[in-house]
């Protein structure tokens, strides 16, 4: 293991985001739980603090973290990273639309139809010259993190509610068998009854 004083760096805590995010969809840590942690692992300034995160887990990626200069990034899937390319794209595609859409009303209203040549300019500066925050044309893995959070946080919820409505299936499952067994201890109870007035009404008469 590598020295657990080092400081974490910005890759080796999505690392361990990433594996709280593991735990979590594995049904060993709930949704408070995974959260606690998170801050810890966010306050957390060097290896050693952020260990006691995992001190209850199978798997302490801590102890794996790779030795200084070498990254340690959270593995995120294709289908994850083009969801995430695909929201980036929507600011550049309204900001061409309402440039657009500014630019044609322009050139109408006035009559300078030199403002058309906003549209490709501002295509130009969005799509080729990639102007703009880095998200809107690569997805970041801070935004790649919290869309996995999001999805897991819905998986958990999906989740909880298929073992509630298990638990009230099982539940009803119960109450009608303590039901039908009363109905049954009932019928039994009657018949019984039924059976010792009737051997009593016959005794009499043979008395």
């Amino acid at each position: 293991m590598e020295d657990p004083h080092l400081r974490l760096s910005d890759a080796e805590r999505e690392t361990l985001f990433a594996s709280l995010a593991t735990a979590l969809a594995e049904g060993r840590l709930a949704v408070d739980e995974y959260d606690t942690r998170c801050r810890q692992i966010a306050a957390a300034a060097t290896r050693a603090d952020a260990a006691g995160a995992f001190a209850d887990l199978p798997d302490d990626p801590t102890a794996q973290l790779g030795s200084p200069g070498e990254e340690s990034e959270a593995v995120y899937t294709a289908t994850e990273i083009a969801e995430q390319r695909r929201r980036g794209k929507r600011p550049r595609a309204a900001i061409t639309a309402l440039s657009s859409i500014a630019a044609l009303a322009g050139a109408i209203v006035t009559g300078q139809w030199v403002l058309l040549l906003i549209i490709p300019a501002v295509i130009v500066a969005l799509y080729v010259a990639k102007i703009g925050p880095r998200s809107w044309s690569a997805p970041s893995p801070r935004s790649l993190h919290k869309a996995r959070m999001k999805e897991l946080r819905r998986a958990d919820q999906l989740r909880r509610q298929r073992d509630r409505a298990a638990l009230a299936e099982e539940q009803a499952a119960a109450r009608r068998r303590r039901s039908q067994q009363l109905e049954e201890l009932k019928s039994t109870a009657v018949d019984y009854l039924h059976e010792q007035a009737t051997g009593r009404s016959r005794r009499r008469d043979r008395d």
